[in-house]
């Protein structure tokens, strides 16, 4: 996506140049009212776009502070605790999908844990415990058993199985235990 955007962006800048459509990137400057470009101009122009986005994109994911990302995470534990007691026993399961589409720690769970994964605190080990959706560990499985959850009682299911929810909710919140287990072990 990233090479993508870069790509679009160079055609851009390229269109801005030179003022139309026709693209005679000779090694001759052009004379564009009054205006000279040349190749050597648009190239230097063409080649600063990705560092410029680059710090772009720095700047807006420093933005979560990797205790903030570990807050959320136990945020998101306590919003599977409190479906797990509210909304399992009487089985409302429309309740429990309002819930989580209201509750937003549990929807960011990927979010904040590739943050705490960039942060410095947590050893090479941890991380790898941790792991991601991409590579495997036991932040996949969070993510993995949570969707299990989400489709269980999503809209589509006209009759959720009581079993196969309560074992989804189980199993996302014993693996979100163990990402929070692996951060406090950290020092978060």
């Amino acid at each position: 996506m990233h090479y993508l955007r870069v790509m679009l962006t160079s055609l851009v800048a390229i269109l801005l140049l030179h003022g139309n459509f026709s693209f005679d990137l000779s090694p001759y400057p052009i004379n564009r009212q009054n205006y000279i470009v040349d190749r050597q101009v648009v190239l230097k122009k063409i080649a600063l776009i990705p560092f410029i986005w680059s710090q772009g994109i720095t700047l807006a994911e420093a933005k979560v502070n990797p205790n903030d990302a570990f807050a959320g995470l136990v945020k998101a534990r306590v919003e599977l605790e409190t479906a797990s007691n509210t909304f399992l026993p009487k089985k409302n399961y429309k309740g429990m999908r309002e819930y989580f589409l209201t509750s937003s720690n549990m929807e960011k769970y990927e979010e904040n844990a590739n943050v705490l994964l960039a942060s410095k605190q947590l050893d090479a080990e941890s991380k790898k415990d941790i792991g991601t959706i991409r590579r495997y560990g036991v932040g996949a499985d969070v993510i993995i058993m949570y969707g299990g959850l989400k489709s269980e009682i999503g809209e589509e299911n006209e009759a959720p199985d009581y079993s196969a929810v309560k074992k989804a909710l189980k199993l996302t919140m014993n693996s979100l235990d163990e990402v929070i287990a692996i951060c406090r072990s950290n020092g978060f």
